[in-house]
């Protein structure tokens, strides 16, 4: 778990970032899934730029570790994306209030405004996510290689 709002500034980013970098290094970690609330990417009409300084600030530190996944959250939406390699999921379908999709970003494979919840199915070599509606149903599912 990081604390996105560090980028913004509430302190404590560059003691996360060190404990960061030093964990993506590790090869013991070598399939960390970074969670926060910010997200890099959204395709939402509402505040889309918003992920801007976390894209800016981390997404490289992600590709150079070859991370296999990324969560966050901020949109009221869920998005699945995919940017050099690595899965960006959106979870914020947790709100009474959903965004609409604005313009689509190329890295966007998914993009549905319901209220959901992620479960995430982690083996040995590989994830499976499932995104699932409020009323049961499944939405989307999508496998993750890990290295």
């Amino acid at each position: 778990m990081l604390d996105s709002q560090a980028i913004f500034g509430a302190g404590g980013r560059e003691a996360q970032d060190a404990w960061m970098k030093e964990r993506l290094a590790d090869p013991r970690f070598r399939n960390t899934i970074p969670v926060f609330h910010v997200s890099p990417y959204s395709s939402s009409i509402v505040h889309p730029d918003d992920g801007d300084p976390i894209r800016l600030s981390w997404n490289y530190l992600f590709e150079a570790a070859n991370v296999p996944l990324v969560v966050s959250g901020h949109f009221h939406h869920y998005e699945r994306l995919n940017a050099n390699g690595i899965t960006y999921v959106v979870s914020g379908g947790g709100s009474s209030t959903l965004y609409a999709k604005g313009g689509s970003l190329p890295e966007s494979q998914l993009y549905v405004p319901r209220t959901h919840f992620v479960l995430l199915e982690i083996h040995q070599d590989r994830i499976e996510l499932s995104a699932i509606a409020r009323e049961g149903d499944t939405f989307d599912q999508s496998t993750i290689t890990l290295n």
